[in-house]
């Protein structure tokens, strides 16, 4: 007889889980031509650009980067705080223009 007990089969190879997507709207803020420039380079490099920098850009880029002490990368999506005075202290998602409904 050439049976074998189940506890002496070798154990099956743990599964490994890689990351190979960003969330939707990560991913969607990065395939906007104006968010994605921001949020690259955030991810790249947390410094504000220089007005020589931010002068070639798209006005919608520019209008981002003018907020620079509000912005907020979390898990790779952008965000904006309320400026300081006002009533609430909140973030909002920086939305791609392909999600904004007209």
């Amino acid at each position: 007889m050439n049976r074998e007990c189940p506890s002496c089969l070798s154990p099956a190879k743990p599964e490994v889980a890689t990351v190979t997507s960003r969330p939707p709207l990560a991913q969607a803020q990065g395939e906007d031509f104006d968010i994605g420039l921001v949020v690259d380079e955030l991810l790249r490099e947390w410094k504000k650009p220089t007005d020589g920098e931010l002068r070639p850009l798209s006005q919608a880029t520019r209008e981002i980067w003018e907020q620079w002490e509000l912005l907020e990368l979390r898990e790779g999506v952008l965000y904006l705080w309320s400026p300081e005075g006002t009533q609430s202290a909140k973030s909002r998602m920086v939305l791609p223009q392909k999600l904004v409904k007209e």
